[in-house]
């Protein structure tokens, strides 16, 4: 499993391309690391691409990982929201395959989506209620 970043400043948005196998232990790595990278703010939203991942190796505990990863964050690091992007077959995999979206409560937003597009858009939204919210 390997990542490719883009912090988008001027979005508030942080952009990560997932390619490879998926596991526990590299979602925990990655995550600790980001939260601790200098570039990241709390105001920023998450955008996590699995379009590129192959395999899922444990997708029913997919949401359970999620959140108990979120949890070992602190919350002053959390971002305003995550969308996860899976292609359909990994989204079928991890959650019911009769829903369009799914979503999870793990001290911050967490939604996961078959299409980018919609991901982006309720980002978007989620960043503009922060930014209200914050003024």
């Amino acid at each position: 499993m390997f990542y490719r970043y883009n912090f988008i400043a001027e979005r508030t948005l942080l952009k990560v391309m997932v390619y490879g196998t998926a596991n526990l232990e590299n979602m925990r790595s990655r995550l600790t690391l980001l939260a601790n990278d200098h570039r990241w703010k709390s105001e920023y939203k998450l955008l996590v691409d699995y379009s590129g991942v192959t395999v899922i190796e444990t997708p029913k505990a997919f949401g359970e990982t999620i959140k108990e990863l979120l949890s070992e964050i602190p919350v002053e690091k959390l971002p305003v929201g995550i969308a996860y992007v899976f292609p359909e077959r990994l989204f079928c995999q991890c959650f019911n395959s009769d829903v369009s979206t799914h979503s999870i409560a793990a001290g911050c937003k967490v939604s996961f989506f078959r299409r980018e597009e919609e991901a982006i858009d309720w980002l978007e939204k989620l960043g503009a209620d922060y930014r209200l919210a914050m003024s």
